[in-house]
């Protein structure tokens, strides 16, 4: 399907900004992290974000390196099996809930991805919300990608903390109306105010400026979804995935050295990977990402 390579090399930008939150420790900000466990063996943990920019895939040798010397590269998902999840099912009509000047603007949104506007319509609402409010594609890799076919090329086993199918519910919990909303607010959105936005993030990602991106995610959630939508995303994409990421890494890391590539939200909060490690008595050190 045409949606298969496109979207998974864009991010929605609204989540992008809704859910990269601050790394780690603000008195040493970096998103690639060494860690040392009991045996002394090295692993590696890098807050990704998820877009195509060539910016954010200029990576220091540090990076290659560690993939080269790990057991395993896990990413964030194994791949999507089954792409008919994407669509809906209930063949409800997205066109019928948005105003005249909302389906030209969708048109012209979705022609801009080389998708066609009737495909559109047979997707399911936050699915095509992400579509129209991501950056045209740069390279044909998102940054994700990138690392993992470092490690493919390097024959180092890779494997995902989570399955596309079990992220995809989350959004999938949202009620319909919740979805339109979503739909529209990505609809109305204005087009200079979302490269500025996607600019904005990019600096403060390359910068490690865990305050600039703590302000933009709170901008974000004022200017977006309502909070009882917010909490339930915030629960179901970030706190819950934290939970599965750490049983399925701690299961592992006993006697496998590990690459971890995780969007960089999940190195954060009380529930986050960098938290994990430091409960566990591990010593962690911040590592140059990029040239």
């Amino acid at each position: 399907m045409l949606y298969k390579n496109f979207f998974f090399t864009t991010f929605v930008f609204f989540l992008l900004l809704a859910f990269a939150c601050a790394f780690a420790d603000t008195s040493r900000s970096s998103i690639f992290w060494r860690v040392i466990d009991e045996n002394n063996r090295h692993h590696y943990v890098f807050g990704t974000i998820h877009i195509d920019d060539n910016r954010v895939t200029n990576f220091h040798s540090n990076v290659i390196n560690a993939i080269k010397n790990s057991d395993i590269f896990f990413s964030e998902t194994n791949d999507l099996k089954d792409y008919s999840i994407l669509e809906d099912k209930q063949n409800r009509m997205i066109s019928t809930y948005l105003s005249q000047e909302e389906q030209e603007k969708l048109n012209e949104r979705v022609n801009f991805h080389s998708i066609s506007y009737d495909f559109a319509l047979n997707l399911k609402p936050w699915l095509l919300a992400i579509i129209i409010n991501s950056p045209e594609p740069a390279t044909p890799f998102i940054q994700d990608n990138m690392l993992k076919s470092i490690a493919q090329d390097n024959l180092i086993l890779t494997e995902g903390l989570d399955n596309l199918e079990d992220h995809y519910s989350a959004l999938d919990s949202l009620t319909y109306d919740d979805q339109i909303n979503f739909l529209k607010l990505a609809i109305n959105f204005n087009d200079d105010q979302r490269r500025h936005d996607f600019e904005a993030l990019v600096a403060a990602y390359l910068n490690q400026d865990p305050k600039q991106i703590l302000v933009m995610n709170q901008k974000s959630l004022q200017d977006g979804v309502s909070s009882e939508v917010t909490d339930v995303l915030l629960t179901k994409l970030l706190y819950e995935r934290n939970i599965r990421f750490t049983q399925m890494i701690e299961k592992t890391m006993h006697d496998k050295k590990l690459f971890i590539a995780v969007g960089a939200s999940h190195l954060s909060d009380d529930s986050g990977l960098l938290n994990f490690f430091r409960k566990k008595g591990y010593k962690l050190e911040p590592l140059e990402a990029f040239k």
